[in-house]
């Protein structure tokens, strides 16, 4: 029998910050890449602490603060 190692590896600000700049920026045309890269990351424990922090950052520009916190909400509605 084949064992799966599940990563639960925290997920920290600094990994989904460069998600939501691409996805600001979308000039390479990679949204779905990211949109598939945040799914997968929003079951892992520290997600949604990470989105809070991306938007109570004040360093963040105001579009990656608006996504992080679109994100937030739905992950709300999603799984609590």
């Amino acid at each position: 029998m084949a064992m799966t190692t599940v990563d639960n590896t925290p997920v920290t600000p600094q990994q989904i910050r460069p998600l939501f700049d691409a996805a600001a920026s979308n000039t390479s045309g990679n949204l779905k890449h990211v949109e598939d890269t945040l799914k997968s990351l929003e079951i892992k424990p520290g997600f949604h602490y990470s989105l809070l922090a991306l938007v109570a950052d004040q360093n963040n520009s105001v579009g990656i603060r608006l996504q992080a916190i679109l994100y937030l909400k739905n992950g709300i509605d999603r799984y609590w």
